[in-house]
């Protein structure tokens, strides 16, 4: 299965979807979401995106499997 690569499109429709506070492309944060600890390994994600509720990860979902954009989802990493 291919999967597409990130765009300045799509990363405006993530945002407007879930809102500014809830995307972050910069590399601290990248770099802090980019291994869980448990071995180590490091991913660095090209995008970290954190909704605020279900309506805000309902979104993210259909907009990255309509772009055919592959996602990895945690529920325990803290960015803040």
């Amino acid at each position: 299965m291919a999967f597409n690569k990130l765009t300045s499109s799509l990363i405006a429709e993530i945002t407007a979807a879930v809102g500014e506070n809830a995307v972050f492309t910069d590399i601290e944060t990248r770099d802090k979401c980019s291994r869980d600890y448990t071995e180590h390994l490091q991913f660095m994600p090209d995008i970290v995106v954190a909704p605020q509720n279900t309506e805000g990860v309902s979104a993210l979902l259909k907009i990255c499997n309509t772009a055919r954009f592959r996602f990895f989802m945690t529920q325990f990493t803290s960015i803040y």
